[in-house]
């Protein structure tokens, strides 16, 4: 699949002008979280990589903003949301609307994923909140699935300084610590499961060290 892009550049400035739209009807504290959100994570990198039209399965995906950014920019043709905390799950429930094409649901760690056919999975920043012996498994799972793309964001810990700024983070919005993976154990796993890495890079943003890969079906 290669990525189609027609709305021309996407900036973090455009990326938070929609979140900002989408979470209107959201308290003062959860309206600011949501909305500057696109300031310090990558998604506008992250969008390229979706191809046009795409069935995405959405792995922690909180409150919903990636879906929700993705269907507004069109380049869903389905999107199906999972997390394990239920009050995120009602939040985007509660801003999903007329977005009859998503959908999210609450799961349970152990909980087997939604069995919906997808083109494309989608893990930004989840794998650190994975306990560490279970980060393969985690990865292996994903390519179970019937999609012919991962992508992956998440910290890099050879960060040192700007994963420790995400550690602080973490401790302090949801009170977990985070257990951070290397990029390259997970480009081995990927290839181990019959994906092929196409892209692996640093997208710092502010003070996080964030990483990014593609990787498709082989």
């Amino acid at each position: 699949m290669n990525p189609t892009h027609n709305q021309g550049p996407i900036s973090p400035a455009s990326l938070d002008q929609i979140a900002g739209r989408i979470a209107r009807g959201l308290g003062f504290p959860e309206r600011l979280l949501m909305t500057w959100r696109p300031r310090i994570c990558p998604f506008h990198r992250l969008i390229e990589h979706v191809p046009q039209g795409s069935r995405v399965l959405d792995i922690g995906c909180g409150n919903g903003l990636w879906l929700f950014l993705l269907a507004e920019l069109k380049r869903l043709r389905e999107g199906i949301g999972v997390d394990t905390c239920s009050g995120k799950i009602h939040v985007a429930e509660g801003l999903r609307g007329k977005r009859d094409h998503l959908r999210f649901c609450a799961v349970n760690p152990d909980d087997p994923w939604p069995a919906n056919p997808v083109d494309c999975v989608t893990m930004i920043d989840v794998i650190h909140h994975v306990p560490p012996q279970r980060h393969r498994a985690f990865v292996q799972t994903a390519a179970k699935t019937d999609a012919t793309r991962i992508l992956i964001k998440d910290i890099d810990p050879a960060g040192r300084f700007k994963s420790a700024a995400n550690t602080l983070h973490d401790l302090v919005l949801s009170r977990q610590r985070p257990r951070y993976c290397r990029p390259e154990d997970l480009c081995t796993w990927l290839g181990e499961s019959g994906f092929k890495v196409r892209l692996r890079q640093r997208c710092d943003m502010l003070w996080y060290s964030h990483f990014l890969i593609v990787a498709d079906r082989i």
